[in-house]
């Protein structure tokens, strides 16, 4: 077997126990160092090659001796979704150095084939015109370098779970690769702990149609770009959306249909609308945004009450929102073909619903990997999601773990699983952290346990945002102000220029000797304090701009910590509204 390591300056080969090296004339050290590493296993030659990338020359050249006495574990994440950003976070070079023993070390590897991962809360406020597509991104490279771990920027094929190999295409020459195509090592990424966190893809994407006329709301970096180009083009008047360009068709309307309605597909439609209306005006033109309804109800959201409802149906109403109900039967160029139930007989008829751009918005769907993956061995649920318990270890692998939008988790008692809302992906971050730590030192693992409820916020794209919680509807700028803060914030972990560095000692985690496992936003320092529950009632209750929305957080994380106290502002707002 022939296996090729990467070093800088320095190309590689492993071939019956002997390391083999080509060395650039500016690679003197390294030189020196390879001479030294005779006779190391692939695996170990592996983390060495993690360590002289990322140490200084002293610490490179004690790495390798070191090697002759320990043992390396390979903890390997998969894709880059909300949870796995806190673990990279947390498994960067310094805290890896504590989590080793004197029996072995740890390495790290990501694999993804994006090099950057979007943050979904982001993405309304950024087709809205509210943010850059670029405050909407983490750069993975820049995460994974700064963390001092390798990142393969790489598409997973599939996963020997019994030989504990990953197979994977890389872009370029990630894998270490040779040009010979008969050396098929250079797709195998070996690994001892592997995580999965590779999201979900849009349901119905086998619709005759839909890949070929529609604009699916996953990947989502993808949809963006293709928001842009449409915008592009309705601002240059191209035929390319506007279906001939003569006299006669100058009053024609521009149409958006938004398939899905569940509340991504109806915050989608607030924010195209703020989107295209200057453009659609600037035309002359008039824009009219439908969502297509396919639920088994016309009800919207009807797991929230009425009240919630009839705030949200108001906010749609402003806006000039309208809905159809229907299923789809195909898609076509310029029109999605529509079975419609007849009223007098329910009868199903064929209806067009002709569009400008059309947005694919009917809920998530397992990624195809989920489904290879399920042939490889790892147990799926009847859609296709990951089973996973209470711990995120899969119910076929102890060693293997999955958060975010690709799992189920079975085991949580009465309690279904969450559903697919990056809140729970953000909050499996650190449990995945702790329980990964805990495998690796064959501790006894903590369970994630989902908050039954969530505070969820619409951007309605014009600086306003409407949410729920606690069966409230809550309307206004503050809403959005609030949302602001909270994505930012989060975000604001993973941006280069706030991260410290690991030679700082007055880091809080190098202080402590540990990983860091809490809630990213545990840390908040109330500013404020407990807002009287009559007060606090009467700012959840408003609309209007002058309120603050940091005095409404307080209020609002009050009664999540506080069950008498929420008992008490629900009470008061009850009356308010009567």
């Amino acid at each position: 077997m022939i296996e090729m390591i990467r070093f800088p300056g320095v190309r590689t080969m492993m071939k019956g126990g002997y390391l083999l090296a080509t060395v650039t004339a500016s690679s003197s050290f390294h030189l020196n160092v390879l001479q030294r590493a005779t006779a190391f296993s692939p695996t170990r030659i592996t983390h060495y090659s993690s360590r002289i990338r990322h140490h200084d020359t002293t610490r490179a050249y004690l790495s390798t001796t070191q090697l002759y006495e320990q043992k390396q574990k390979h903890i390997v994440l998969v894709g880059g979704g909300h949870a796995h950003l806190q673990v990279i976070k947390a498994f960067n070079q310094a805290s890896l150095s504590r989590l080793a023993n004197a029996d072995w070390s740890v390495t790290v590897t990501v694999i993804d084939q994006s090099d950057r991962a979007s943050y979904s809360g982001m993405v309304p406020g950024c087709i809205a015109n509210t943010y850059t597509k670029e405050e909407t991104e983490i750069s993975l490279t820049d995460l994974t370098e700064w963390a001092g771990i390798d990142f393969i920027h790489g598409r997973v094929v599939d996963i020997d779970f019994e030989a504990q190999e990953i197979r994977l295409e890389a872009h370029g020459d990630e894998c270490g690769s040779t040009n010979d195509e008969n050396d098929s090592s250079k797709t195998i990424v070996n690994y001892d702990v592997l995580s999965l966190d590779i999201g979900s893809t849009a349901r119905g994407l086998e619709i005759p149609g839909v890949l070929d006329y529609t604009l699916p709301t996953r990947p989502i970096d993808a949809l963006v770009r293709r928001l842009d180009e449409a915008s592009d083009a309705l601002k240059e008047n191209t035929n390319v959306f506007l279906k001939g360009d003569d006299d006669d068709n100058n009053n024609e309307k521009i149409k958006i249909v938004v398939v899905g309605a569940g509340a991504a597909g109806l915050e989608l439609a607030m924010v195209l609308r703020e989107r295209f209306d200057p453009i659609v005006q600037g035309l002359g033109r008039e824009l009219e945004v439908t969502v297509l309804n396919s639920g088994s109800t016309s009800n919207l959201l009807p797991d929230e009450n009425i009240f919630c409802r009839m705030a949200l149906q108001d906010a749609l109403d402003r806006r000039n929102v309208r809905f159809v109900n229907g299923r789809v039967n195909c898609v076509n160029q310029d029109e999605v073909v529509v079975e419609v139930e007849q009223e007098k007989d329910g009868e199903m008829q064929l209806c067009s619903l002709p569009f400008t751009i059309c947005c694919w918005a009917a809920g998530a769907h397992p990624h195809s990997l989920s489904f290879r993956l399920g042939d490889s061995g790892v147990a799926l649920s009847d859609r296709g999601w990951i089973r996973v318990g209470p711990t995120l270890q899969t119910v076929s692998y102890d060693n293997v773990f999955a958060a975010g939008d690709c799992s189920q988790i079975e085991g949580l008692g009465s309690e279904e699983s969450p559903p697919k809302a990056g809140v729970y992906a953000v909050r499996a971050g650190p449990v995945l952290v702790e329980n990964i730590c805990k495998y690796l030192k064959e501790e006894e693992l903590v369970d994630y346990d989902p908050q039954s409820d969530f505070l969820k916020i619409m951007n309605c794209g014009d600086g306003t945002a409407i949410g729920f919680r606690f069966g409230l509807p809550l309307v206004g700028k503050w809403v959005f102000d609030l949302k602001d803060d909270i994505d930012v914030m989060f975000m604001d972990l993973f941006r280069l220029e706030n991260l410290s560095s690991l030679n700082d000692k007055t880091n809080d985690d190098d202080r402590d000797g540990s990983i860091h496992v809490a809630q990213y936003d545990d840390a908040i320092i109330r500013q404020i304090d407990r807002i009287d529950a009559l007060e606090a009632a009467n700012i959840l209750a408003r609309s209007d701009d002058g309120v603050d929305y940091q005095e409404a957080w307080i209020a609002l994380r009050e009664m999540v910590a506080d069950e008498d106290y929420k008992r008490e502002v629900l009470k008061c707002f009850k009356k308010l509204n009567r």
